[in-house]
């Protein structure tokens, strides 16, 4: 048997990086390389007291290769988050490359949507980071704590233009998350979103507009299928749809491809390592048949959005701006019952008409367009409202599947014949 250096059985050996450490067990029990450990509750007697003019104070949380304690500059008193990565932890020459890239990215980032890196330092034992204080927790743990573990579309809305402008932000500057989940966004104040923050840039890594990548890592559930399929791509397109999931579970109280909520989530935090098991290979298959189900209750325009940030096909997934300039994002107030005739030629006219008034006009108002083509086909001649919406449009082809279980299925490949009508007025 083989084991990676957390002491995980590895039976799948897309899971395995280069300059990976591993461990072949001959039959005796696996026995994990020793290495000091110290208890959250103990004081920091095993750190350096002061690092980079900062006064090393309380544990605030410990990860995969080290801790983060609390601390304050002695001259300035200002409070941040200090990182320190221990030496005897970074297993693998990849590991020391991501501990680099992620200074080097956090160097190159300032934005108010992106936390701020204050400090480093490299010390005989560790390295040190020192990021700007985050006393809110991540928005993974806020979310769990909402009623029905989700978010009004309203309150997603103003969460999920703050994460967007952050990422866009980076892929500005050539930087690609890769880690993109709830858990790294977080929150300035203790219980409140009023501002929001992207985090932990340790998977992240620079890319070159038109050249293509390959890349196996990130959290699970927010995958995209290109992962697994080992397929190059062009960067962006994995914090795409790692956003999509992440505004799915903002707004469903769910992530996609597994759980029934985000406590009953099957890889839900518990902060210790999991073997690759059966439950991981189902949501591995799911998201690369990008099957997925969605509420009823939600609007068009967000479903809308969903379906274009999960897409399969890399190609077809909404590219940055177009996510940004979807009317979902743009429109304060989206309507839960955008209401088109099902009949394909008044479709066809009314979008035909929204293009002439654009060549003639200039640049669209989405809404006020969306208005005009609602109150022509929300009625026919007798004055009695046709049945046929937008969120039924948009599901027509997966109808006969989910009929009566209250629930939408979108995702796969689709009608591309409907998609191509959507498209022109969504």
């Amino acid at each position: 048997k083989i084991y990676n250096a957390n002491g995980n059985l590895v039976e799948d050996a897309m899971l395995v990086e280069d300059d990976d450490i591993l461990f072949l067990s001959l039959g005796e029990p696996y026995q994990p390389p020793q290495v000091e450990q110290h208890s959250e509750t103990e004081g920091a007697g095993h750190l350096p007291p002061v690092v980079s003019g900062y006064k090393i104070g309380a544990f605030l949380g410990k990860g995969g290769f080290g801790e983060v304690r609390e601390g304050t500059h002695t001259l300035t008193g200002e409070r941040g988050a200090v990182k320190f990565i221990s030496k005897a932890q970074i297993s693998s020459i990849t590991a020391a490359e991501r501990a680099t890239a992620e200074i080097q990215c956090m160097q190159a980032l300032r934005h108010p949507n992106v936390i701020r890196l204050a400090a480093h330092e490299e010390l005989p034992e560790h390295l040190v980071l020192v990021f700007e204080l985050m006393e809110g927790g991540d928005l993974y743990n806020h979310l769990a704590d909402e009623p029905g573990h989700c978010f009004s579309e309203s309150v997603a809305r103003n969460v999920f233009q703050q994460i967007l402008s952050g990422v866009a932000y980076a892929h500005n500057q050539h930087i690609c998350h890769r880690d993109l989940k709830l858990d790294n966004v977080l929150l300035e104040k203790k219980g409140s979103i009023e501002v929001v923050k992207v985090a932990d840039f340790g998977l992240s890594t620079f890319f070159r507009p038109g050249h293509s990548l390959r890349t196996n890592c990130g959290s699970l559930s927010y995958l995209a299928p290109e992962v697994f399929t080992g397929e190059e791509c062009a960067g962006p397109p994995l914090d795409i749809w790692s956003l999509g999931v992440m505004l799915f579970a903002m707004v469903c109280g769910r992530l996609p491809f597994e759980g029934h909520t985000l406590r009953d989530s099957s890889l839900a935090n518990t902060g210790q390592p999991r073997p690759y098991d059966a439950v991981e290979r189902r949501i591995r298959m799911r998201i690369q048949k990008g099957k997925y189900r969605v509420d009823e209750t939600l609007s068009a325009e967000v479903k809308d959005l969903l379906r274009r940030m999960l897409r399969i096909d890399q190609s077809e997934r909404a590219s940055m701006p177009e996510v940004f300039n979807h009317i979902w994002l743009r429109n304060s107030r989206p309507s839960h019952s955008l209401s088109f005739s099902c009949d394909e030629n008044e479709l066809d006219a009314a979008c035909a008409q929204m293009k002439l008034n654009e060549e003639a006009d200039g640049p669209p108002d989405d809404n006020a367009q969306l208005e005009e083509v609602r109150s022509k086909s929300s009625s026919d001649d007798s004055g009695k409202a046709k049945s046929m919406d937008v969120p039924a449009a948009v599901t027509q082809r997966d109808a006969a599947q989910e009929a009566g279980n209250g629930v939408e299925l979108l995702g796969g490949s689709g009608d591309k014949h409907l998609d191509k009508h959507l498209d022109k007025h969504l």
